[in-house]
C-alpha cells in the first residue's frame, strides 16, 4: 500500500539559483506486508473504532449503534474491509531540503501564491521543517 501524504509542483523559476529543472516536493509512505479481507463483524469493530477515534471530541459523538439495522446492512455491502500484517514501512520525504535557503524561500513564497490547499499546506510543512 502507498499512503501519500502533501505533494506540489516545483517550478525551477522560483529558486534564486540558476539551471533548476521542474521537480515535485512530496511525502509517502509504504508499507509492504500481507493483506487480507476481513468479514462483517470486523468490518464493524474496525468502523467503531474509527468512529469512536473522530467522534470522540464532540458533545453527543455518532456512533454505530445510531445507524438503522437495515441502512448499516446495505454500507457493509458497499465497503471492503481489510487489515495488512505490516512487514515493512518505508517513508520518504522531499520538501527541496537539498537547496540553499534562499532557493526554500524562494519556492515557499511562490507555493503560497498558488490556488490550491496542497500547495499552501506545502508552504506551512517547508515552513515548519525549516523552524527544526
Amino acid at each position: 500500500m502507498v499512503f501519500y501524504g502533501l505533494h506540489s509542483y516545483i517550478s525551477p523559476q522560483w529558486y534564486e539559483s540558476k539551471g533548476g529543472v521542474p521537480t515535485w516536493n512530496f511525502e509517502t509512505v509504504q508499507v509492504k506486508g500481507k493483506a487480507h479481507l476481513v468479514d462483517n463483524n470486523g468490518l464493524i469493530t474496525i468502523l467503531e473504532k474509527l468512529t469512536a477515534k473522530h467522534e470522540k471530541s464532540f458533545e453527543n459523538p455518532w456512533t454505530i449503534e445510531k445507524l438503522e439495522p437495515n441502512r448499516l446492512e446495505a454500507m457493509l455491502k458497499v465497503i471492503t474491509g481489510f487489515e495488512i500484517n505490516i512487514e515493512q514501512i518505508e517513508g520518504k520525504k522531499k520538501f527541496s531540503q537539498s537547496r540553499n535557503a534562499n532557493d526554500r524561500q524562494g519556492v515557499i513564497n511562490a507555493l503560497k501564491k498558488q490556488h490550491d490547499d496542497m500547495s499552501f499546506e506545502m508552504a506551512a510543512a517547508m515552513e515548519e521543517q525549516r523552524s527544526q
